[in-house]
């Protein structure tokens, strides 16, 4: 028997199926979303336009609030500058808990120099070699603040106004002295700024090296001495000599021999290593200190100068003790009065 029945065919494989999205009708590419202005799903730089109105409407508030910060900030600025104004107005010793410690400096008044006479050179004038032609009592330092000044017993009389020209080399006979010779023009013998002349010998009375300051002046021709001695508010005394002789020469062989002196009621002067001033060298200042002390301070110091062809003599002294900061500021502005 024939089979007569024909082969059948394979089936044909159904083809795939697309994709299929929830919601199709809605689905848009990046590009579609470029071109109709949305933003296309998940593209970050994107914005609804709900967002875009939201921010639009943020710029007055954010800028309301820069207005406010700003307005604080101006506030706090003119507040600090009126406190800064406050705090500097008034002097800083008035503003508790600003007042700067008191180290023993005393409170002087503005230094003034007595006026030259007509043509006189200054001092530090070459012409002048070394001379002060200015009234010499208007050279002592003056009082400070609060100081009780002691006035001298006597005065003596004005002395001769300094020569003009080369230095001068004579001295007067021994025993005598050029401040007892009062020569026309020179100055009055009436007390200036409440000091007056005095005799140079009137330093040596009563001084434990009497015999050889007594020759030193004689030898160096002292002409013309004044004097200013205060008690300050903390109860330190000073005394303060200037003497005026015919050169600079003479002024530093009197300091030799001032640095040997010790004055009636003044403990024993030994040597000092303190610096008053880098520019005042061993030739022109020769400092000294007493062994005896008091809350760690010598009883007495004592500072002896040669400025030009004036020799000075300053000797503090307190038995609770010379504060170091005062003995350099008078040490100093005395020095300061004759350059």
């Amino acid at each position: 028997m024939t089979d007569t029945t024909a082969p059948v065919p394979p089936a044909p494989e159904p083809a795939p199926e697309a994709p299929t999205t929830e919601n199709p009708t809605t689905e848009m590419t990046a590009v579609e979303a470029s071109v109709a202005g949305t933003p296309a799903p998940g593209d970050a730089w994107g914005r609804a336009p709900e967002l875009l109105e939201s921010a639009g409407a943020d710029r007055p508030r954010s800028r309301a609030t820069l207005l406010r910060w700003g307005a604080a900030a101006l506030v706090l600025l003119l507040s600090g500058t009126g406190a800064a104004l406050a705090v500097a107005a008034p002097d800083r010793t008035d503003i508790p808990g600003l007042a700067t410690p008191n180290d023993g400096r005393y409170a002087f008044p503005p230094l003034t120099l007595p006026p030259l006479p007509s043509g006189k050179p200054a001092p530090d004038d070459a012409a002048s070699y070394g001379r002060h032609f200015a009234d010499l009592r208007g050279l002592l330092l003056p009082l400070p603040e609060g100081a009780v000044p002691e006035r001298p017993a006597a005065g003596a009389p004005a002395p001769a106004a300094p020569a003009s020209g080369a230095p001068a080399s004579g001295a007067p006979s021994p025993g005598t002295s050029a401040s007892s010779a009062p020569s026309a023009g020179a100055p009055s013998a009436g007390a200036a700024g409440g000091v007056s002349f005095v005799a140079c010998a009137d330093y040596t009375a009563g001084n434990a090296a009497k015999a050889r300051l007594d020759a030193g002046m004689t030898e160096f021709a002292c002409r013309a001495a004044t004097r200013r001695t205060w008690t300050a508010a903390d109860g330190t005394r000073t005394d303060i000599w200037l003497f005026r002789f015919g050169s600079r020469g003479e002024a530093s062989g009197m300091l030799a021999e001032l640095g040997s002196s010790l004055p009636a009621g003044v403990p024993e002067l030994g040597f000092s290593d303190v610096e008053v001033d880098p520019s005042l060298g061993v030739a022109t200042l020769s400092v000294r200190a007493s062994e005896e002390k008091a809350k760690g301070q010598p009883t007495a110091r004592a500072a002896f100068l040669a400025q030009g062809d004036v020799a000075v003599s300053i000797v503090m002294t307190n038995p609770a003790g010379v504060p170091l900061q005062a003995y350099r500021q008078v040490t100093l502005l005395q020095s300061q009065m004759l350059r």
